[in-house]
């Protein structure tokens, strides 16, 4: 192994979530260690392939909140990397209109004053071609909403954490985490210092929170998605 390096933060996992603190970090003149366990770029996590959702329609108002300030960010990054991350849409929304689920994420966006277009079946075909809405069905576009370019958006958060002078060391699996005032990091090659550690390691982060004593109840779920 190579001589300890020490750093202000050591994040582990190098998905959009951690991608994303590493680069915060960096902005905030911490000097950042990124460590990932598999080659760049790969797709053995949940922050790969070409789009993802963007929206403001949840059922709960933090959700709504939050997403404020992630367009902010959105956009942000998207002006300090120069490239397009972000395509506005709309989003339909379609429920049995007198379910909880559907009523529940109507009031939160009409509660937040967030732009939203309620359609009916006389309307609906105006928006939505070639397709009718049924008896009894409610329906609603979030017209914020769309899509977000998920492989570009991941390569511009670490592009641009580099810049800031961020490090990035992939092919680095962790094998040891040891707190303490300096929290020691141990991987197959190298051995790394830093006053703190954030670990973004999605499915695999009981394996690491297991070496630090904590274990939090955390289940894996396949999930099979259709589009239309």
């Amino acid at each position: 192994m190579s001589a300890e390096e020490e750093y202000d933060c050591v994040v582990i996992g190098s998905g959009v979530q951690g991608s994303f603190t590493a680069y915060q970090l960096a902005k905030k003149n911490k000097k950042t260690l990124l460590l990932e366990q598999f080659i760049l770029p790969h797709t053995r996590g949940s922050s790969h392939g070409q789009t993802r959702i963007i929206r403001k329609a949840y059922e709960q108002d933090f959700y709504t909140h939050m997403m404020e300030e992630c367009y902010q960010l959105w956009a942000q990054l998207e002006r300090e990397a120069g490239v397009k991350l972000c395509r506005q849409t709309g989003l339909l929304v379609m429920a049995l209109e007198d379910s909880q689920a559907y009523q529940n994420v109507k009031n939160t966006l009409q509660r937040n004053q967030v732009p939203i277009v309620i359609l009916t079946r006389e309307n609906f075909n105006q928006h939505i071609p070639h397709v009718n809405l049924s008896d009894g069905d409610g329906a609603l576009v979030d017209t914020t909403a769309g899509v977000l370019y998920a492989d570009r958006a991941l390569r511009a958060a670490q592009e641009q954490f580099q810049k800031l002078g961020g490090v990035i060391k992939d092919g680095q699996k962790v094998t040891d985490i040891k707190p303490g005032a300096v929290v020691t990091v141990s991987t197959s090659t190298d051995i790394y210092r830093a006053k703190s550690v954030v670990i973004t390691a999605g499915a695999w982060a009981n394996t690491l929170l297991a070496q630090t004593g904590l274990q939090l109840p955390l289940q894996v779920f396949i999930l099979l998605l259709s589009h239309t």
